[in-house]
């Protein structure tokens, strides 16, 4: 009886092991409601790499870390939940599905009451959360199988000089799953926004390992002074995370970031952000990501022409309660991608759109069973009609 207990416990018992799975991810707070002090949501975005996700690997519940900064002492653990996955959507899906670029956005969020009183430290504090491990295909990490992770934040005091201080920290958008053509110049759109109007300066710096290995999975409630940072493969930096002419750069002002590779394969990089008022910094957060750098064929789609009502557009004014259908011509030789104000539309891959509300509407056209550069049409501005409505 006593041996059928214990093999009933070990079966039952749940197994924690680690997966090379994280590609990376950020943590955030913002400020629900002014009017009442301490209400944040706990916000953090993690991507995994989609072909290594199992069942035991995809946390349903995080737990995160708030620290005092000045003589670092914890201050509570708050538990975050898991509440969507959005696979991120490429240029081009046969380039996506030849070299098995898949990635999957998920979304952790926790709307939280704080005890101002607890958050009174002048120095401000730190949120953490620790998991290993990162996926093990980047090129640019000295031993990138079974290396720990830790997302990190800062952030103000919630209350000063007894007043309650209601700060939102800088929020990093959904990325479009992308990638960097061999030689070719890239941008890449990693900038923030801020809700209090905070100036907010960009840099690259070395992405942090933290405590967590393959034996000790998630972080703890240990109080520490720094996190260690990962060991660069030789020849690698924050500075040339992707070696190019030039290598990775980021825009201290918008965080746009550039580069012309010169190297193949999937590099990890951090992009940190400061946030600034009245020329003092009162936090940050980070965000780890990796972009692959392929051989992309020279040749190039010929560029999509938008048109609305079978004549090439510019611009469309559409009544409130109506739609406006763009459409391309349709090519069986080519995959299409639509995008609003830049961003992709997921599902939107047909020649025809139906635009239901305001924006720049753009389209990607690809080769679609090619691994090719693509090419983006010109925009059309659909608009709201300034007609009154009709009686």
């Amino acid at each position: 009886m006593h041996r059928l207990l214990v093999l009933l416990v070990l079966v039952c018992w749940p197994v924690v092991t680690w997966a090379n799975h994280i590609v990376g991810g950020d943590i955030s707070l913002l400020a629900l409601d002014k009017a009442r002090p301490g209400y944040f949501r706990i916000q953090m975005t993690q991507y995994w790499e989609t072909s290594a996700l199992v069942s035991g690997n995809q946390d349903a519940i995080i737990n995160v870390m708030v620290f005092r900064k000045r003589n670092p002492v914890l201050i509570e653990k708050i538990q975050v939940d898991l509440r969507t996955t959005t696979p991120l959507i490429y240029d081009n899906d046969a380039c996506a599905t030849q070299l098995n670029l898949r990635t999957t956005q998920a979304l952790y969020y926790r709307d939280y009451q704080f005890d101002v009183a607890k958050y009174a430290d002048p120095d401000g504090y730190y949120m953490v959360w620790e998991r290993c491990c990162r996926n093990n295909t980047t090129v640019n990490m000295a031993t990138p199988t079974g290396l720990g992770m830790a997302i990190y934040m800062e952030f103000p005091p919630m209350l000063r000089n007894g007043a309650f201080v209601a700060n939102s920290s800088p929020s990093f958008a959904l990325p479009n799953g992308a990638y960097i053509c061999l030689n070719k110049p890239f941008t890449f759109d990693l900038g923030a926004v801020d809700a209090d109007g905070d100036e907010l300066r960009y840099s690259l710096v070395t992405p942090l390992q933290g405590y967590t290995t393959t034996q000790v999975v998630y972080g703890d409630e240990q109080v520490r002074l720094t996190y260690p940072e990962v060991a660069w493969a030789s020849g690698y930096s924050a500075q040339n995370a992707i070696p190019g002419n030039p290598p990775l750069r980021v825009d201290a002002r918008t965080g746009l970031l550039s580069v012309q590779a010169s190297r193949q394969g999937i590099f990890l990089f951090t992009v940190q952000v400061e946030e600034y008022r009245n020329g003092q910094r009162i936090g940050l957060i980070r965000r780890d990501f990796q972009l692959p750098v392929i051989e992309c064929t020279p040749r190039k789609p010929p560029v999509a022409r938008i048109q609305y009502s079978g004549q090439p557009a510019t611009t469309v004014a559409i009544c409130p309660a109506q739609t406006a259908l763009l459409t391309v011509d349709n090519d069986p030789l080519y995959a299409y991608q639509w995008q609003k104000d830049g961003l992709r539309l997921s599902g939107m891959t047909s020649y025809s759109l139906t635009a239901a509300q305001p924006g720049v509407y753009t389209v990607i056209r690809s080769y679609k069973t090619t691994c090719a550069s693509d090419t983006v049409s010109e925009g059309v501005q659909v608009r709201r009609s300034d007609l009154p409505p009709p009686t």
